[in-house]
C-alpha cells in the first residue's frame, strides 16, 4: 500500500541517494555499499539524527524533499 501514511517515502530514498554519491567519485557499487553500511549511514535510524520524528514522518516528507530540522546532512 502507498499512500500518505505508508509505502514509499520520497525523502529517505531521495537522503539515501546524496549519502552514496558522497562516496568518492569512480568508486565501485559494492564498495560504496559496504562503506554506506558500515557508516553511520548504515543505521536504520540514521535520519533521525537530522530530521525530528515529526517532520521526517509527515506527508510533506514522504511526498518530496524537505530540508533536515535538527542538523543539517554532511554531504
Amino acid at each position: 500500500m502507498n499512500d500518505d501514511r505508508n509505502g514509499y517515502h520520497e525523502k529517505i530514498t531521495q537522503a539515501s541517494l546524496r549519502a552514496a554519491r558522497s562516496m568518492a567519485p569512480g568508486t565501485p557499487l559494492h564498495e560504496t555499499l559496504d562503506a554506506l553500511i558500515a557508516s553511520p549511514f548504515g543505521a536504520k535510524d540514521w535520519p533521525l539524527a537530522h530530521w525530528t520524528r515529526e517532520r521526517l514522518f509527515s506527508v510533506e516528507a514522504r511526498r518530496g524533499w524537505v530540508e533536515p530540522d535538527r542538523a543539517p546532512l554532511p554531504f
